[in-house]
């Protein structure tokens, strides 16, 4: 009971802001490790666990958890989705997970002796092997964005041009003649730094904090 009571704290109260890996992290294992050790079939955590609903969800647990990632990773490509999208997926999840257990995972667990299994390995794994170099090749297929990203920058380049770097800065910042101008130039790491700054302005009255945001250069 007491192993149940930790996994059941640790679903109620933990969230986003709780720190992990940490202390926090040991509730939850704890209380694994006691119901593992100790839980029994005729006492009332072993009833409960080893119930139907219970035991077709941990069947299926696997495949579950195989299908919500690409689930919940294409919901959020537009916006976060809502608390009524996030329980029609986790049906959606439940679906697909149950018909990957019975016509994938099943099968191929009854069936599929060590020697069909190496036979059908030894491909898949070559395919994922050579598709991983080919990436590698066409430097991850950059021409599946709209515009060419420039990920090798050349520092002596940009410091041979620093008369035009500074006229395209200067055409589109705002310098204040009355202040210490500082000037973030860079990628998204330059934006937070920047933000970081300009949370505590008020400490900062004698400085005109000004981002030079003239690239497209993602982070790298």
């Amino acid at each position: 009971m007491i192993g149940l009571y930790l996994i059941a704290y640790s679903i109620l109260f933990f969230d986003a802001k709780t720190p992990h890996p940490s202390f926090y992290t040991l509730l939850p294992i704890v209380g694994v490790a006691l119901i593992i050790g100790f839980a029994s079939k005729d006492e009332l955590v072993g009833k409960v666990l080893g119930s139907k609903p219970l035991v077709l969800v941990g069947l299926v647990s696997y495949s579950a958890y195989l299908w919500h990632f690409p689930l919940f990773a294409f919901s959020r490509r537009e916006e976060n989705p809502s608390n009524y999208d996030i329980v029609e997926l986790n049906f959606l999840t439940f679906i697909l997970a149950t018909i990957s257990y019975h016509f994938i995972e099943r099968p191929f667990r009854k069936k599929m002796g060590r020697g069909m299994f190496f036979i059908f390995h030894c491909p898949v794994s070559l395919f994922i092997n050579r598709w991983f170099v080919i990436a590698k090749q066409y430097e991850g297929f950059a021409f599946r964005y709209k515009y060419q990203m420039n990920l090798s920058l050349d520092v002596n380049e940009y410091a041979q041009n620093h008369k035009r770097f500074a006229q395209q800065i200067q055409k589109k910042t705002k310098f204040d003649d009355q202040k210490i101008n500082v000037l973030f130039v860079g990628n998204s790491h330059a934006r937070d730094l920047l933000s970081a700054f300009y949370q505590n302005r008020d400490r900062l009255d004698g400085f005109n904090l000004r981002r030079g945001n003239i690239t497209q250069i993602s982070c790298f």
